[in-house]
């Protein structure tokens, strides 16, 4: 995040988010974290448990997970050298970060194995198994009934991340878990 101005931000949804998400990391008009201002902590609409995935091409990344997963761009950052060296993705209340590897950091692409999963609830998850599909996300598996009151597909995106997309469709008791397992 070498290098990084104000002017090189591009958010999304409103200058305010960018304001606030810079405000809070202390790049925004010279002011550092707290400079006599109260902060949220975590900023506003911010979970306090967020994945950061890591993509050597965030741009079309971007672009792929809005087209395939309905993902909406939040917040973009641009280094130096005019790639995105930060940005946020959006489903509804969910928030996912994402970023460049560094020498130090590897994606899964590389490292030729999955590094973590990414489990996100919608609405419809057969309407969105459909729209992934069409989209070309390589299907991992198809939506299926999960004994824990789940019904869920598994993808995998250009880069090797795996996400898990649910809908909860029925509860279930402690006990019938137990017994399941």
């Amino acid at each position: 995040m070498l290098g990084v101005r104000p002017g090189q931000v591009k958010a999304a949804n409103s200058e305010t988010s960018a304001a606030n998400r810079l405000e809070y990391w202390g790049w925004y008009g010279g002011c550092r974290r707290g400079g006599g201002r109260t902060v949220s902590n975590p900023p506003a609409d911010t979970p306090r448990v967020t994945p950061y995935l890591l993509y050597e091409d965030v741009d079309a990344m971007l672009d792929w997970l809005a087209r395939a997963f309905g993902l909406r761009e939040g917040f973009r950052m641009n280094a130096a050298d005019g790639k995105v060296s930060h940005a946020e993705m959006r489903l509804a209340d969910g928030l996912v970060m994402m970023g460049c590897p560094g020498p130090e950091n590897r994606n899964p692409k590389h490292l030729g194995g999955v590094t973590q999963s990414i489990h996100v609830y919608v609405d419809d998850v057969d309407a969105h198994f459909a729209h992934a599909k069409r989209a070309g996300a390589k299907i991992l598996a198809e939506p299926a009934d999960q004994f824990y009151g789940d019904r869920r597909y598994a993808a995998e995106d250009p880069e090797g991340h795996q996400w898990f997309f649910a809908q909860h469709i029925r509860d279930v008791s402690e006990e019938e878990i137990k017994a399941h397992t």
